[in-house]
C-alpha cells in the first residue's frame, strides 16, 4: 500500500496499451487511483497515482472504454473522472524516486452525478451506466461515451431505482 500511496484498496481493472503492449493494473485506493505497469509481474512498477476528485471512500469502481478510464466513487461529490490511458506512455519504464509516488493529473471530469456505487459498460454499443447514484432514484445515470473524453449526459432508468 505504501508503494501506491494509499493506506487502502478496494477495486482493480486493467488495461493493454494496444500499441505498446504494456499490460497496466488500474487500482482503486481510498484517495485516488494507482497505475501499475505489470508487464512483468515479478517486477511490478508503480507509474503513479492520480488523487481523488474529492475525499476518500471505501468504494470506487473503474471501467475502461477505448483506451480511456472512467472513475467512479461514493466519496461525496466525486462524480466521474475521465482519464486517457496512453498518457501513461510517457511513465514506461521510469521509476518514481525511492520512497515518492509520482502525482498524475487529473485530465476531466464527468459531474452530472456526485457519487454512484458501480460503473457499467456496453462497449459494443458507447453507453456507459452509472448505478447507485443519488441521480435517478438509484437506478441507471446514462452516459454516451462514444466520444471518450467528451461524455455527454443521456438520461436516466428511475422506475425501478
Amino acid at each position: 500500500m505504501e508503494e501506491l500511496g494509499s493506506t487502502e484498496t478496494n477495486d482493480i481493472w486493467g488495461w493493454t496499451d494496444p500499441e505498446m503492449g504494456n499490460e497496466i493494473a488500474i487500482v482503486s485506493l481510498f484517495d485516488g487511483t494507482a497505475f501499475v505497469d505489470v508487464s512483468e509481474p515479478t517486477a511490478p512498477i508503480v507509474l503513479g497515482k492520480l488523487d481523488t476528485h474529492t475525499v476518500g471512500s471505501d468504494w470506487g469502481d473503474i471501467k475502461v472504454y477505448q483506451d480511456v478510464a472512467y472513475i467512479g466513487s461514493e466519496a461525496t461529490d466525486h462524480g466521474m473522472q475521465v482519464f486517457s490511458l496512453t498518457t501513461l506512455r510517457e511513465y514506461y519504464g521510469k521509476k518514481a524516486p525511492k520512497g515518492t509516488v509520482r502525482s498524475i493529473p487529473e485530465q476531466g471530469h464527468y459531474d452530472q452525478f456526485g457519487s454512484s456505487h458501480n460503473i457499467v459498460l456496453n462497449e459494443a454499443t458507447g453507453f456507459l451506466y452509472a448505478v447507485g447514484s443519488r441521480t435517478c432514484d438509484g437506478g441507471p445515470h446514462i452516459v454516451d461515451i462514444r466520444e471518450p473524453l467528451s461524455p455527454q449526459y443521456v438520461g436516466c432508468f428511475d422506475e425501478d431505482g
